[in-house]
């Protein structure tokens, strides 16, 4: 009895160990998490193109929160408004956004 329920105190304690994906960080084809992608390219060129990116990025992050919360993750709201407050950014993406990304705000 005692091997027993070591044996099942052993499989329930292993079990709880999976990967769980509690939030959803956008995902493009190349299983590269978008998140990741275009805050990086933002930070390591600083160009007109990554920040419309970022801003195409963020929005469909924000848009399309999925995960086991169905949530947005923590943290993804506070750097997109920053992204949006600062001077430039309605410039850069009026003069450098490709027409898809302008399609996610046409109305």
């Amino acid at each position: 009895m005692r091997k027993l329920l070591i044996l099942a105190f052993g499989i329930l304690a292993l079990s709880s160990c999976g990967p769980s994906s509690l939030y959803y960080w956008g995902e493009d084809f190349s299983n590269t998490l978008i998140y990741d992608r275009i805050t990086y390219r933002n930070f390591k060129d600083q160009t007109p193109e990554s920040i419309c990116s970022m801003v195409a990025g963020f929005e469909e992050i924000i848009n399309n929160p999925g995960g086991e919360r169905d949530v947005v993750p923590p943290g993804v709201c506070a750097e997109y408004g920053y992204l949006l407050v600062q001077p430039t950014t309605a410039e850069y993406f009026a003069k450098y956004a490709t027409s898809g990304q302008k399609k996610l705000f046409s109305v």
